[in-house]
This record gives structure tokens, C-alpha cells and sequence, in this order.
């Protein structure tokens, strides 16, 4: 799923236009569409930065390249209603117009 948004006047909007500076971008299970179309819309290091991001084994990490920072964290989620709990990592892509 794709969702893009910008604050304007203090109010978060949803504008489902990932190209625009200042965009928040939230990416969740996305297709391979939703993938060219942010990697296309922000020049986005694909291999290096959304693959990882995308990886359900990748390690929490912190990375920079060509003024992109990646920043990598594990989170937690509930497992089963026996309150187990695993951690699957959550990739946060600043650069200069926008955060994904």
C-alpha cells in the first residue's frame, strides 16, 4: 500500500503524490508498481536502501549515501493472542524533499 502525505498550515493531507517535496511517504507491503513509482518519483537508492528496508531479516542499522540516510529499527508485533512477540525492522529513507 502506498499513502503520500504533506503537512500544509499545521494539517497532515493525503495527496497520493509521492513526487511533491516535502512528502511523506508510507509504504506498506508494497507492489512492484508502487516500488518503480517512489524509486522513480524521489531517486531513491532502490538496491541499497528500499531492498533493505523490504528485507523481514534485515538488522537494525543506520546507512548514508548520496545524501539519503536509511535508518533501519526493530519493531515489535504480536505474534498470536498467546501475547508472543516478534520484531520485524522498520526502514525510515530521509533525503532532501522527502521521508519514507
Amino acid at each position: 500500500m502506498l499513502a503520500a502525505y504533506r503537512t500544509i498550515d499545521n494539517i497532515i493531507i493525503n495527496t497520493n503524490k509521492p513526487e511533491e517535496k516535502g512528502s511523506w511517504i508510507n509504504l506498506t507491503n508494497p507492489t512492484e508498481d508502487e516500488i518503480a513509482l517512489v524509486t522513480n518519483a524521489t531517486g531513491m537508492e532502490f538496491d541499497r536502501f528500499l531492498k533493505g528496508a523490504l528485507d523481514d531479516e534485515e538488522r537494525p542499522r543506520i546507512e548514508t549515501e548520496n545524501e539519503q540516510i536509511l535508518v533501519i529499527i526493530n519493531v515489535p508485533i504480536m505474534q498470536n493472542a498467546t501475547v508472543i512477540y516478534e520484531t520485524i525492522p522498520l526502514g525510515i529513507i530521509l533525503m532532501e524533499n522527502s521521508f519514507v
